[in-house]
């Protein structure tokens, strides 16, 4: 009676120590799962802006026929109209006026002022020249479900809110806080009106450039 006692004993002591190992194994996968020190979401503010800077970025490609030379073909040449600006290098920028950003997702919408001006010429051998002119301005960009650059200009139809630049928001950097967002990394490629814009030598789906906004509140 004794040795089959001692028999049972024998076989459950390891069968505890299997459990108990399986459960200290458990444990130490729950700590490692879930490490005390883990980092926190940012909070997100909605940031109203006061000023900043919405740039648009030309390819040299682009600015490099958006100023093409005169001669016996079309010609070319654009121009900032104020209070925007343009370097030589084909960076337009445009003072910001108004809108509001998040801070973490960079959705929302801001307006700003100024334009953009391009001039066509044909020039013949000095027999004729003849020239046109058109200009966008009050850009506005949104960023939502759908993310784009919108123009006002009495050369389009409708006049008001027609997107000539849709964007690509899918490497985004959103960088912000409680008073300033800044958004960057935005390829902004042609809408059909935006091709039609420019002139001949674009189309529709083209990538020009890219987007940067800096707004604080």
């Amino acid at each position: 009676m004794l040795a089959h006692e001692s028999r049972t004993t024998s076989a459950w002591r390891p069968a505890r120590r299997v459990i108990g190992g399986v459960l200290l194994a458990a444990l130490c996968m729950c700590a490692v799962a879930a490490p005390a020190g883990a980092a926190k979401k940012p909070k997100a503010y909605t940031v109203k802006a006061t000023s900043g800077a919405l740039t648009i970025t030309f390819t040299a490609p682009v600015w490099a026929s958006l100023n093409s030379s005169t001669g016996t073909t079309v010609g070319k040449n654009a121009a900032a109209v104020t209070p925007a600006t343009a370097t030589s290098a084909g960076a337009l920028s445009f003072p910001v006026t108004g809108g509001s950003l998040n801070s973490v997702s960079g959705r929302g919408s801001v307006s700003a002022a100024g334009g953009l001006a391009i001039e066509s010429h044909l020039s013949f051998g000095g027999l004729f020249t003849s020239s046109s002119s058109s200009s966008v301005s009050d850009p506005v960009a949104s960023f939502g479900a759908t993310s784009k650059i919108a123009f006002s200009s009495p050369n389009l139809i409708p006049s008001t809110g027609v997107s000539l630049l849709r964007l690509n928001t899918f490497h985004m950097k959103v960088a912000g806080g409680r008073h300033a967002v800044s958004l960057t990394r935005i390829p902004a490629k042609l809408t059909a009106a935006g091709a039609l814009f420019l002139g001949p030598g674009f189309a529709a789906g083209e990538q020009v450039g890219s987007v940067t906004i800096q707004i604080k509140g």
